[in-house]
C-alpha cells in the first residue's frame, strides 16, 4: 500500500445516532493522520516539548461524498496544500477512502505553529520545515501570504448579556 496512507478501523464509539460515522470522528481521524505523519518522520511529542511548540487549528473543513459505516477500514492520505513563506501558517489536506477505495471525505485544515511560552504564532524549527518540504504536495499547492489569512471575511458580532 502507498506509504502516504494510514488505515483506521471504524469502531462503535465512532458512530452517531444514525449509525454512521459521526462528524467529530472524521476530525479526530484526520488529526491522528497528521500526528502519525510527523511521528513517522521522527517529530514526536518529545520534539514538540523540546521546541516548546504545538499546532493550533485555525480552520477545518470537510466535504462528504460517501457514507462510512461501522467496521469499515478507512484509509487516509496527507498532502501539503500550502503555507506562508516562513511556514508559520500551513494548510494540509486529506482524502479518506472507504473499504472499496472510493474517496468518501475530503478535508482541509489550516493551522499555525504556536509557541507555548510566548503564546504567539511562531516559525517552526528547521526539522519540522524539512519534514513539510518532503511532504507530498497537492496538485493545488501554493504559497500564500499571511494577509490572505487575516483578510478572511468573518462577521463581527456581539452578544448583549
Amino acid at each position: 500500500m502507498n506509504p502516504n496512507i494510514k488505515s483506521f478501523e471504524i469502531r462503535w464509539a465512532d458512530l452517531d445516532p444514525n449509525r454512521h460515522v459521526a462528524n467529530i470522528t472524521f476530525s479526530s481521524l484526520m488529526n491522528e493522520r497528521r500526528m502519525a505523519y510527523l511521528v513517522e518522520h521522527d517529530f514526536t511529542q518529545r520534539s514538540f516539548q523540546q521546541h516548546n511548540i504545538g499546532p493550533v487549528v485555525l480552520k477545518e473543513e470537510f466535504n462528504y461524498m460517501k457514507e462510512v459505516m461501522p467496521n469499515e477500514t478507512v484509509h487516509i492520505d496527507i498532502e501539503l496544500l500550502g503555507h506562508t513563506a516562513d511556514y508559520k501558517i500551513v494548510k494540509w489536506c486529506h482524502s479518506l477512502f472507504n473499504t472499496k477505495g472510493q474517496q468518501a471525505v475530503y478535508s482541509e485544515v489550516l493551522f499555525a505553529w504556536f509557541d507555548l511560552e510566548s503564546r504567539k504564532l511562531t516559525v517552526p524549527p528547521k526539522a519540522l520545515i524539512d519534514i513539510m518540504e518532503c511532504m507530498p504536495k497537492s496538485e493545488y499547492f501554493r504559497i500564500f501570504s499571511s494577509e490572505e489569512i487575516k483578510n478572511t471575511q468573518i462577521p463581527n458580532k456581539t452578544l448583549e448579556l
